[in-house]
């Protein structure tokens, strides 16, 4: 019996000496991986081999971040038979599956957690989602080998710390969403829970796969292959979608009006019945880099009518892109309206206590859960947190957003979820349609490659006065209108003299081209296929003297040899003559088109906007100005934009301020006496975290200023609502409008200015994809654009500026991006220089 007794306790003390050398390996590797300053880039290293996070407890680690998400569980699989190509496949398609998100508030639970490691989050963008008691489950699971990342990872933008328990830091986003690292030390009040993974089903192959740049694949699911494509298969298929022009003709004129019909067709290539779909169509010319956004009017009946203003001659070519089928649309409609629905934290901190708890910026509907309410009934704004324990509500420090709730709390289904895969999105409708638009004896302005148009410009002579052909400003649109004859002779509109050489004897290269009678001495000069002006008696072209590509003010235009260089080209474009000066006018009627680019210049339709050529002119225009810009972060660019063109010197206005990524901060010219402020709209806001202390609305900002001639105040307020129903915006707005009205009424010469929202998600670039179905359902370009018809009739009863430029976000070549390019960013801001400097001479 003894010697059994020996031989079970040598047994159990080899068992507890391996368990022992197993622990302190484990806690050697976990301290290791604590301790290390490195940032991760592989999001599976925080997850032990049971799939339970390896050292997060109880509080949601995506915390202020809208791209990756660390709580999404990841799929481990054994091949059981399949091959290893199949199972690695299978692998990389479990990357990409987007899991569910709940958030079950209990505010008698507190968990404790102290990050002491920066965290690292990879470009992919997932759903975000608590952690809850289920994270048990995890522990539990059967044990199975990690895969192999045999990948490089995608880079990564800079990243910064954010400690938001405390007072946060303002970060430096570089991508949409945003990336940072976050350290949190702090108790949360409220129970946090991880949703169980939530795994969407593959769509079913079709016949014909749609275009596009990347398609997010996920796993199929052979048993429910026949529901699946009977569901899938009555969606509208961009592909097999049809485009017809209406009321073709052989050519069209500057000016006309060009009509397309869509057939919406499904994936059975059956006509839709139903409406919804939710297009985008523009015209352009690459080699002009011209184009301009289309008009899509819906017929309820599964067809479109698109209409779109041709302002440039040459060739036009139509592109009409699916955003959403009619079915995703629905979608979006019905979660629309739910409340809560984005989730937000604010943290307190009294002494050495510190607390977080989820805000939002509606109310909690059980009032038996007790919140701090932060709202102002002056802004109409709401701001609720739960209550933080002990600390006092006026003890908050510091706010920010976290994610959207998970997919149950907004009743979305995974055959919902599958609507937003990227085989469904952002789709050209197939087919292709192009026009040739003439500028034979229309009136027209002609710009020049280098920016600058044909202008009469009049000289002193021996006799009389003498017109010359020379190149200047697109401003001054009277001097600047031609027509061109069918023959080839170009006349002024004005003075009706026509193009002839300043020469009474032989013809030489160099020769100064003026205006004289329209008779038989005048130029000849058709339009070439290499867009140039070409005379046909000499075969030598009109060229700017001197032969620069971006010739200055004033110089004269010659005839010269050579007609195939991209210098020598001249565009038409529409006579904007017509068009009121660009000032506040209360009721403005919106135009067929807001504008169109050529060569990548914008012109705008709803009035006769100068522009600002060089930094001097921009100087000129904002000497002895104020300009206050009050919003999100489209409006920081133009904080930005004009702090880096002018080379002003940055005040951070508030004694703590890390960044001026939010504000409050300003910027001055002692030489012009040029003021500039920024400031960040108030809750909520998303990612970004910020110091309570330090916010504005919108509404106090207008109440308190004084105003003047001299001031200038810009309203940029949408992307952060999209998540919120359509009254909590609305609301806020209207506050702001009453403000605009009340600062009218102290200061009318006050310019106010409302910048309109612009797209981000449609044709979002390739290096960004694939995009999370949870982004579309909280910030989709539907919602946005459902913001600027809002913005536009709300403040349509204010004398504020409404600067629009939805069309030009979303006709410009390049990709969307909720940051546009700053080539885009320039040509808002000088549309916004047209408003403030309309006719001052520079």
């Amino acid at each position: 019996m003894s010697a059994q007794t020996t031989f079970w306790q040598k047994g159990a003390g080899v068992v507890l000496f391996f368990g022992f050398l197993a622990t302190c390996v484990y806690y050697y590797k976990t301290d290791r991986l604590q301790s290390s300053t490195e940032p991760f880039h592989d999001p599976r290293i925080f997850y032990d081999k049971n799939g339970g996070l390896r050292q997060f407890d109880g509080f949601p680690q995506k915390l202020l971040l809208d791209g990756y998400d660390l709580n999404k569980k990841p799929a481990f699989h054994v091949s059981h038979g399949r091959n290893e190509s199949a199972s690695k496949s299978l692998i990389e398609n479990d990357r990409n599956i987007f899991e569910n998100v709940t958030q079950k508030t209990n505010s008698n639970e507190k968990f404790t957690h102290d990050f002491s490691t920066p965290i690292s989050h990879k470009k992919h963008v997932s759903s975000s989602q608590d952690f809850s008691d289920s994270k048990k489950s995890f522990r539990n699971e059967k044990s199975t080998q990690l895969p192999v990342q045999t990948e490089k990872p995608p880079e990564t933008p800079e990243q910064s710390i954010v400690e938001i328990a405390g007072l946060p830091t303002v970060y430096d986003p570089t991508e949409f969403p945003e990336h940072i690292v976050v350290r949190l030390n702090a108790t949360f009040e409220g129970a946090i829970s991880t949703a169980s993974p939530h795994v969407v089903q593959n769509v079913p192959k079709a016949t014909e796969r749609p275009r596009t740049t990347s398609v997010n694949k996920i796993e199929v699911n052979h048993t429910d292959e026949t529901n699946s494509n009977h569901l899938f298969d009555v969606l509208t298929s961009a592909s097999r979608s049809t485009l017809e022009l209406l009321s073709p003709g052989p050519i069209y004129h500057l000016g006309d009006s060009l009509h397309v019909r869509i057939q919406a067709r499904d994936w059975l290539n059956r006509p839709k019945s139903r409406g919804g779909d939710y297009f985008k169509a523009k015209i352009f010319n690459p080699s002009l880099l011209a184009s301009s956004a289309g008009r899509v009017t819906g017929h309820d009946d599964g067809t479109y009518t698109v209409s779109f203003w041709l302002s440039w001659s040459g060739e036009a070519r139509v592109e009409v892109t699916l955003i959403h089928p009619a079915e995703a649309i629905d979608v979006l409609k019905r979660i629309r309206p739910i409340p809560r629905k984005r989730v937000y934290a604010c943290g307190f901190r009294d002494g050495n206590h510190t607390a977080q708890t989820k805000c939002f910026p509606s109310p909690d509907p059980d009032p038996a859960n007790k919140e701090c309410d932060f709202s102002s009934a002056h802004a109409d704004a709401g701001w609720y947190c739960g209550r933080p324990g002990d600390i006092p509500c006026d003890k908050v420090v510091g706010c920010g957003g976290l994610a959207l709730r998970d997919h149950g709390y907004l009743g979305i289904s995974e055959e919902d979820v599958r609507l937003f895969n990227e085989s469904y999105i952002d789709q050209v409708v197939g087919g292709s349609l192009s026009v040739n638009v003439t500028a034979n004896n229309v009136p027209c302005v002609i710009r020049h490659s280098g920016g600058k148009c044909l202008h009469v410009k009049t000289y002193p002579g021996e006799q009389q006065p003498i017109n010359k052909l020379v190149l200047k400003d697109c401003g001054n649109r009277q001097r600047q209108l031609f027509v061109h004859w069918p023959d080839g002779r170009l006349m002024h509109a004005v003075s009706k003299k026509c193009l002839v050489l300043d020469t009474k004897g032989e013809i030489r290269e160099g020769t100064e081209i003026t205006l004289g009678d329209c008779d038989e001495k005048s130029l000849h000069v058709p339009h070439t296929r290499f867009r140039t002006l070409q005379d046909t008696s000499t075969g030598m072209c009109l060229h700017p003297y001197g032969g620069s590509d971006n010739p200055d003010e004033d110089t004269h235009i010659v005839i010269f040899s050579g007609c195939e260089e991209g210098r020598l080209m001249f565009e038409y474009m529409e006579d904007p003559s017509t068009l009121p000066k660009c000032a506040p006018s209360a009721g403005i009627v919106r135009p067929d088109s807001d504008g169109f680019f050529l060569h990548d210049k914008w012109y705008s339709r709803y009035c006769n906007a100068r522009r600002f050529p060089d930094v001097d002119s921009i100087s000129k225009c904002l000497a002895g100005e104020s300009l206050f810009i009050h919003g999100d972060s489209t409006a920081r660019q133009w904080f930005e934009h004009l702090h880096g063109k002018l080379g002003l010197s940055t005040i951070r206005l508030a004694p703590d301020l890390d960044s001026c990524r939010l504000g409050p901060c300003a910027a001055h010219n002692n030489i012009t006496d040029f003021h500039m402020h920024f400031q960040f709209h108030n809750f909520p806001v998303h990612g970004n975290p910020f110091k309570v202390h330090n916010m504005e609305y919108i509404v106090d900002a207008l109440d308190r200023l004084q105003g003047g001639s001299t001031v200038t105040f810009v309203i940029n307020i949408w992307a952060h609502f999209t998540p919120e129903p359509v009254d909590v915006y609305r609301r806020r707005i209207l506050a702001v409008r009453d403000a605009i009205l009340r600062l009218h009424q102290r200061s009318q010469e006050t310019l106010v200015v409302v910048k309109s929202a612009n797209m981000a998600l449609s044709s979002f670039p390739p290096s960004r994809r694939p995009i999370s179905p949870n982004l579309y359902l909280q910030a989709d370009d539907y919602y946005s654009e459902d913001f600027n018809n809002i913005m536009r009739d709300i403040f349509a009863e204010t004398n504020a500026v409404f600067l629009d430029v939805w069309e030009m976000t979303s006709c410009f070549h390049a990709p969307h991006d909720i940051h546009p390019t700053w080539d885009l960013v320039h040509e808002e801001v000088s549309l916004l220089l047209a408003y403030i400097c309309p006719d001052r001479t520079l």
